[in-house]
């Protein structure tokens, strides 16, 4: 397997071993990262993507959670997450007229900073 990680493999395997994660952990990491796509990923996609058991992604991606290298989304994240920009923006346009309110606005601006925008 050092053969197949080149010159560099001894340098890789030190930095794994070092992360303290498992190789499941790893993979779930991987398969979270999606690629092109990069969109939230289920826990269920996930054990299909790294071919281990629902449970076991489970507890694999909690791990990496608590370690905050991953973080669950809710409904209503996974939800934003799915409006093109367009349908944000008319999203945002909405919601302007409620955050006058000053409970709806707190909620708001913590929803702002966790989705980046």
């Amino acid at each position: 397997m050092l053969h197949a990680l080149g010159s560099e493999g001894g340098a890789v395997v030190r930095a794994i071993d070092e992360s303290g994660l498992s190789f499941t952990q790893i993979k779930a990491l991987m398969a979270l990262s999606g690629g092109d796509d990069a969109e939230p990923c289920p826990v269920k996609l996930v054990a299909e993507r790294i071919g281990v058991s629902l449970p076991s992604a489970s507890r694999a991606v909690e791990g990496l959670v608590k370690r905050r290298l991953a973080a669950r989304l809710s409904g209503l994240e996974r939800f934003v997450g799915t409006l093109t920009a367009s349908e944000r923006r008319k999203l945002d346009g909405a919601l302007e007229a409620l955050v006058e309110r000053d409970e709806i606005a707190s909620i708001y601006r913590r929803h702002a900073r966790m989705v980046g925008r």
